[in-house]
């Protein structure tokens, strides 16, 4: 085993708490000082450091705890299908205070419902077109051969680490999902309310376009016409027709009225993206990536 630790604040602290890390645990620790801002920055530092020998590498966000068994069982799901990319699954804790429809309705960690209002039904070991950084396994000569790297384009935005592991997909690499892989997330107070799920939903929307794909500058009536095709104005228009809906039929609950809030916030994000307005949730502060 070997750790990479990105530090992007370049903290003395941080250094010397990996430097003790080391010494009680005897692991090795490496420590990399990233100036550049950005998590794309200090995605890329990771693999940058990434042993040479090493065959296996992992990303897991750094306020995630594994289960005791999490490395075997994405050992085991590589080594059953043999793909290059292992997705493990999220599950959320929250604090005694959280709102019932955020608890019970799969909003956060992942899998989670979106704005289609249902939870996507994975089974185990079932093949992805992408993964995410929040809990995965990877193939060291897989992203060496193909020179796949976190795109900069995205260092202040998220929404990098799908782009990534597409950009591996269009190249052959096989992802698949270990259920039973799974680590927890402590959700914030903060995190536990409408608005933070329905800027997520809009983060994400917004960053699914690779940078490359950005709209080009075009009159306003052609973009909202981009838009609409693409789906963020239809998104709108079937979330406000679906929480209307609701509350003229008498079933409007708060399950209906998020889900209608994430359609919409969806495709604001994509409407957005396509009139070239990106968000930039990680300009406000710098970001230390731990991994």
């Amino acid at each position: 085993m070997h750790i990479v630790i990105a530090d992007n604040e370049g903290s003395d602290r941080a250094r010397q708490i990996c430097e003790e890390f080391e010494r009680e645990n005897r692991i090795p620790v490496t420590y990399v000082h990233e100036p550049e801002r950005g998590i794309s920055f200090a995605r890329n530092a990771c693999l940058d450091h990434v042993p040479p020998d090493c065959t296996f590498f992992f990303f897991i966000d750094d306020d995630e705890v594994p289960e005791v068994d999490w490395l075997e069982r994405m050992l085991e799901a590589q080594a059953i299908t043999a793909a290059d990319v292992v997705q493990g699954s999220v599950i959320p804790v929250f604090h005694a205070d959280a709102p019932e429809w955020l608890k019970s309705g799969d909003f956060l960690g992942w899998p989670r419902r979106g704005w289609v209002g249902v939870r996507p039904p994975l089974e185990q070991y079932q093949e992805l077109r992408e993964a995410y950084t929040n809990n995965v396994l990877v193939r060291r000569a897989t992203v060496a051969a193909t020179g796949v790297r976190f795109d900069p384009a995205y260092a202040l935005t998220g929404g990098g680490d799908t782009i990534f592991f597409r950009a591996l997909h269009a190249k052959g690499v096989r992802i698949v999902y270990a259920a039973d892989a799974r680590v927890t997330e402590v959700v914030p107070p903060e995190r536990a309310t409408l608005w933070y799920r329905l800027c997520l939903e809009y983060r994400i929307a917004n960053n699914r376009v690779p940078a490359h794909q950005a709209p080009r500058k075009r009159k306003l009536r052609r973009r909202l016409r981009q838009s609409w095709h693409e789906g963020g104005l239809s998104k709108i228009s079937s979330g406000i027709g679906y929480f209307m809906g609701s509350l003229v039929s008498g079933k409007l609950t708060m399950d209906r009225t998020v889900v209608a809030g994430l359609r919409i916030a969806c495709g604001l994000g994509q409407s957005a993206r396509s009139v070239g307005l990106k968000y930039h949730p990680y300009r406000e502060r710098p970001s230390r990536l731990v991994r």
